[in-house]
């Protein structure tokens, strides 16, 4: 018997595919969006071709379909296979929505109360979405809880937003999942509009603040498929509690199936995993081709970059030359990335003449960018008085700006400064207060939080040190207690701080009791708990 029917199911995908463009050539509209959907999802026998999937809801919009209509205007929205456009995407979308698609009126509701583009009309986007909920359509939860979260088209209700929140986290919405995660995350800095932040401070909800918890919720959005989870796991910094969810094979499969479905800030992620990511993803021939993309040729980012190719001569001859001249071009664009790395640079003479005066310029310029690293970097050489003139109170608002935008270094160093009334009013309930949230963010700062209660420079327990030093999880930590009590020494030996050789010698015992090596010999050398002459 002739059989050339080697596999029965995906023959059957052909042959349903080839049904539905034939309806879709006699004019379906549902055929036409089914057809557009595989194309956008990369499901059922079509690889994922994003304009493929707009040429086709368009051609179902056109022929009368509201549900193709609102795919459309989705395509718009995010601008996938399609430039973004909320201005279209709000035209597209209106009519499906005025009929009663209920995810039409969920994104409508949404462009109303969130685009940058768009007039914003909360009252209207709060009714919609509120229409829309009781449609039992779980995408529009979240946007009902953010009216309420805000206090946007109605009351401001904290307690109301975080229910409809977890309602819809329950129902599975990516949406929702990634707002409760960052404020596990984040806790009330996660609003860009501080006054927002405060008030829900003024409810007590930063409680709430649970880092691992978030980076768990974060995790099972993005694995759902839920890009912008995605992304944040995958294109920002993250701390150590997320990093430890993904592995380095499972971030650039994730960042692949986003850069195939049209997702810029995807390719550029990409690009620089395989281009500055450990050596078993690394692939500088494949970044620079993704690089090469027409759609982020002018991105600042691209700049940046194939300058780092140039430096580290991945793909490429290594040219310091070229690649300063690259990452120059990115830091004029305004990216402060490039600025930092120049600054770097200019201060270490790294590819460059050494040039502090050329680094501050490039750090301050930074600064002017808004970016947190820089304002922490800049107000610690305030501080001390690096390379700039000391002013405390200078430093202080530097670290408290870099701090409001959730840098735990920043934090942490701020937190010192008002447990000691450097710079400012010495508050040490407050300063303690954000060492130890600088801790719960950062599992790496939980080290710095145990030196500081194992010298007595804050209140807590030989116990509790040694919990938070087990909790960081760092193979040095051991080594990293012996250095900070190495340094408590020497400021006892130079004379004005005589209180830090008891305090450097207490870090070092611990050191020792961890497993440090350096510790135990340092301590057998100077069995009378003082430290040798240097």
């Amino acid at each position: 018997m002739d059989n050339n029917n080697s596999n029965p199911e995906e023959n059957l995908k052909t042959a349903r595919l080839g049904w539905l463009r034939a309806m879709a050539s006699n004019g379906d509209a549902a055929a036409m969006t089914e057809i557009g959907n595989r194309y956008a999802n990369g499901s059922r026998g079509l690889s994922p071709q994003p304009e493929k999937a707009v040429r086709w809801y368009q051609a179902a919009a056109d022929a009368g379909s509201l549900v193709g209509a609102r795919c459309l205007a989705q395509c718009y929205y995010w601008g996938k296979g399609i430039e973004e456009d909320e201005k279209k995407a709000l035209e597209i979308v209106t009519p499906a929505a005025e009929a009663g698609d209920p995810d039409a009126m969920a994104l409508m509701g949404w462009l109303l109360c969130s685009s940058t583009v768009v007039p914003r009309d909360y009252p209207r986007a709060a009714d919609l979405l509120e229409q829309t909920v009781q449609k039992n359509c779980t995408a529009a939860k979240y946007g009902l809880a953010l009216c309420y979260a805000e206090g946007n088209g109605r009351p401001f209700d904290p307690g109301l937003a975080l229910h409809l929140i977890r309602e819809a986290v329950g129902e599975g919405d990516g949406n929702a999942c990634y707002f409760l995660a960052s404020w596990h995350l984040s806790g009330c800095d996660m609003f860009a509009d501080k006054a927002v932040g405060q008030r829900w401070r003024s409810y007590g909800m930063e409680a709430l603040r649970e880092p691992e918890k978030g980076a768990d919720i974060l995790y099972r959005a993005a694995k759902s498929g839920h890009e912008p989870s995605r992304l944040a796991l995958l294109c920002t910094d993250s701390s150590k509690s997320i990093d430890s969810l993904v592995s380095e094979t499972e971030r650039c499969r994730w960042l692949r199936a986003m850069t195939e479905h049209g997702n810029r800030e995807a390719r550029l992620c990409l690009a620089g995993t395989y281009l500055l990511g450990p050596e078993e993803v690394r692939n500088p021939q494949a970044a620079l081709k993704l690089l090469r993309d027409s759609a982020i040729a002018d991105d600042p980012r691209t700049g940046y970059l194939n300058a780092m190719a140039f430096f580290k001569g991945r793909g490429v001859p290594c040219s310091p030359e070229r690649g300063l001249q690259l990452m120059t071009a990115s830091a004029e664009q305004g990216f402060a990335p490039a600025c930092l790395e120049l600054s770097r640079r200019a201060y270490d003479g790294d590819g460059c003449p050494e040039d502090s005066e050329t680094g501050l310029l490039w750090l301050r310029q930074a600064v002017k960018l808004g970016d947190e690293t820089a304002k922490t970097i800049l107000g610690l050489k305030y501080l001390i008085g690096e390379g700039v003139p000391e002013d405390e109170p200078q430093a202080v608002r530097l670290l408290a700006e870099a701090a409001e935008a959730g840098n735990v270094r920043a934090r942490f160093a701020l937190g010192q400064c008002l447990l000691k009334g450097t710079g400012t009013e010495r508050d040490p309930e407050r300063g303690v207060a954000l060492m130890r949230e600088a801790a719960a963010m950062d599992p790496r700062v939980k080290v710095q939080l145990a030196s500081k209660i194992i010298s007595g420079d804050i209140g807590g327990t030989t116990e509790e040190a040694r919990r938070l030093l087990r909790e960081a999880g760092d193979a040095f930590c051991p080594d990293i207690l012996f250095r900070l009590g190495r340094f408590s020494l020497r400021l006892g030996e130079w004379g004005p701080c005589p209180d830090e050789t008891e305090k450097g010698m207490r870090l070092i015992r611990e050191a020792a009791f961890q497993g440090s090596t350096e510790a135990a010999e340092f301590l057998r050398a100077n069995p009378d708990g003082l430290p040798s002459a240097e």
